[in-house]
């Protein structure tokens, strides 16, 4: 049994010569109804417009039939024509089929569906402009894509350098880290810190696809180890839960919340200035907006607020 099995013959499903001379005639019959019917119908059609395409035809059929002797020692190219010319005959008979219903049959109207012979000819006569008009716009398509990218680099940049444009920027841009690992401490610092989207290592494409268009929609994206981690911290401390829901209650941002636990302590608009790296006039306008949606008048209201509300730092 071994043996029968050891000298089985093994089959080949190359394409044999005969196939692709049949897929070849196939593309050659094709493109001559084409040329035929061109012919035909341009007889009422001024000459200068079907020249070209009829050159293109004859080039066409042509090369089809020229390189049928290749093929015969070149396997590569009996392989591809196998492969492509039933697509190519399919491209000649579509051709064929639109220059009868708009130059022959006149079922379209003209100028706004012209036949294949005076569309080939526009684009010649109309080269120049359309090679100007191709290279300027991937002129700004690679200008849009430079200055994206330099913009963001700048951007990410400076927002992980600088606390103050850290602050500005944040609510801004939208981040998602990757490649980052699986530690507890590290997700809940880049929490903290502002990030919308956490992807481990081994984050596959389609994920990182989810998660920015996720984060693009308003939404939060991790794992869902990550996401047991997030619950289990908050669990330990039930304090921050009514931290948010008293922000939440109130309009009261992140860096409002902050502003009101150092005024708690008894720091100064300068002091906590220093504290967080922003201007004291910064730090004036939080504080008007923490009087205002809090509805007390004094900072002595908003310490009194924040010990009986037993609030704990953001």
């Amino acid at each position: 049994m071994d043996a029968v099995e050891e000298f089985r013959p093994q089959v080949s499903v190359t394409p044999t010569v005969g196939a692709s001379l049949r897929t070849l005639l196939m593309f050659s019959l094709a493109v001559a109804v084409a040329l035929a019917v061109h012919l035909f119908v341009s007889k009422k059609e001024p000459a200068l417009e079907t020249r070209s395409y009829t050159v293109f035809l004859c080039a066409v059929l042509a090369t089809a039939l020229l390189t049928a002797p290749a093929q015969l020692r070149w396997k590569g190219l009996r392989r591809w024509r196998q492969n492509m010319h039933p697509i190519l005959t399919a491209a000649a008979l579509l051709l064929c089929f639109w220059e009868i219903i708009t130059s022959g049959l006149r079922l379209l109207p003209l100028p706004y569906f012209p036949g294949p012979a005076k569309v080939l000819q526009s684009l010649i006569g109309d080269r120049a402009l359309l090679f100007d008009s191709t290279w300027h716009s991937l002129i700004l398509l690679v200008s849009g894509y430079a200055l994206g990218v330099i913009a963001g680099l700048i951007s990410g940049i400076c927002i992980g350098w600088s606390s103050p444009i850290r602050y500005w920027g944040m609510p801004v841009l939208k981040v998602v880290v990757m490649g980052m690992e699986c530690r507890s401490e590290v997700f809940l610092c880049a929490v903290r810190e502002g990030v919308a989207g956490y992807l481990l290592q081994d984050a596959t494409a389609a994920e990182i696809c989810s998660a920015v268009r996720c984060v693009a929609n308003n939404g939060a994206a991790c794992s869902p180890e990550l996401c047991q981690i997030l619950f289990q911290q908050l669990a330990r401390q039930p304090s921050d839960l009514l931290g948010f829901a008293f922000n939440q209650a109130h309009g009261m941002t992140r860096r409002e919340h902050q502003v009101m636990e150092l005024v708690a302590r008894g720091l100064t608009n300068k002091e906590i200035a220093i504290e967080f790296g922003l201007s004291e006039q910064t730090v004036k306008n939080h504080m008007h907006h923490v009087l205002r949606k809090l509805g007390v008048p004094n900072r002595l209201a908003v310490a009194q607020l924040w010990n009986h509300q037993g609030l704990l730092p953001a």
